[in-house]
């Protein structure tokens, strides 16, 4: 933007100059015609009618001149305000984005805390660490909606960093498919939103490589490539 800016400052400079140099020739032309031609006091001695036409003649060139300069003058500063108004545009739908976002991110910590609710006892066989599930539930109510998304993806291994099979978390019973097909329909309608906000996909691959809500989406959707479909349908 700032290098925008400047090119369009040097092209007005150049611009600007350009037409003062050749009015400035123009006129110094312009005075060497009337004394050669025909001198001041006669020049002075016409009809205002003729010395009119004389100069409406004589500076038509200049007029016109200055009519293509200040046309590309305002292409170059209604350039620059598109510019500036894609900008403000661009980080007004980013604000919106964020927003939107902290909202869904509140949603899907709703449905995983569904999720985990309904797998309790697999997901404390794993930890070997007694559920207090209130406490949880307190933890993301008071901000940390990542809770139970983490809690989940800590069967994903066991102690011996032996992949475990995920299908039993996401679609061993009829709720959890529900709760797993839930989320990621959120989830990739949140990626489309992220796609229309930033179309180089550089929001897109934050969210889903950077983000608790989106490396759970990426485990279900692996879960989903190894799971045959009678099994998700039952």
């Amino acid at each position: 933007m700032q290098l925008g800016k400047q090119e369009i400052s040097k092209n007005i400079d150049w611009r600007i100059i350009a037409g003062m140099a050749a009015s400035i020739i123009w006129l110094l032309l312009l005075m060497l015609y009337i004394f050669q031609q025909i001198n001041w006091q006669q020049f002075l001695q016409l009809p205002l009618d003729q010395v009119g036409s004389f100069l409406g003649g004589a500076f038509s060139p200049l007029a016109f001149l200055w009519l293509v300069i200040g046309f590309f003058i305002q292409q170059g500063e209604i350039f620059d305000n598109t510019q500036n108004i894609e900008a403000q545009a661009k980080h007004t739908n980013l604000d919106n984005f964020l927003k939107m976002a902290d909202i869904v991110y509140q949603h899907l910590g709703v449905i995983s805390g569904f999720l985990a609710a309904s797998c309790q006892e697999d997901l404390e066989a794993a930890s070997s660490v007694e559920w207090v599930l209130d406490d949880i539930w307190s933890k993301a109510s008071n901000g940390d909606a990542g809770i139970f998304a983490r809690t989940i993806l800590t069967y994903h291994y066991d102690k011996d960093e032996n992949e475990r099979d995920m299908s039993k978390i996401f679609y061993s019973t009829p709720i959890r498919t529900a709760h797993s097909l839930k989320y990621k329909a959120v989830f990739k309608d949140l990626l489309d939103n992220a796609m229309v906000c930033d179309p180089t996909g550089s929001l897109k691959e934050s969210l889903q490589e950077g983000s608790i809500w989106g490396i759970l989406y990426k485990v279900i959707l692996e879960t989903d490539r190894a799971t045959p479909l009678v099994q998700k349908e039952q």
